[in-house]
């Protein structure tokens, strides 16, 4: 008889450390939070650097596709008075803050 109190104590003890207590759970949440705290911003800051990127890339290719046109046509296009290739770059580029 002495030997069944001892197994169902043992059975009872498992039963009640089966799960996290509230204080580990909050614990755990908190280290959580404090790293996704410090890791968000810069996971936001690269994205939108690198889309950032990729626009002035793209402006750079239709820049270069214009330039090699302008060299190859069969009649060049003339630039208004004054006007030059760099006029591209500032009007496109500097209100963006690259220049």
């Amino acid at each position: 008889m002495n030997l069944n109190l001892n197994l169902s104590s043992a059975r009872n003890r498992s039963v009640r450390r089966a799960g996290f207590s509230p204080i580990e759970t909050v614990g755990a949440l908190s280290v959580v939070g404090m790293l996704s705290v410090s890791v968000l911003p810069r996971i936001f800051t690269a994205v939108n650097e690198s889309r950032l990127n990729g626009a002035v890339q793209s402006y750079m290719i239709v820049k270069s596709a214009a330039l090699r046109y302008l060299d190859q046509a069969a009649a060049p296009v003339q630039l208004a008075a004054g006007e030059t290739l760099a006029a591209w770059d500032q009007a496109v580029l500097q209100p963006a803050g690259f220049l």
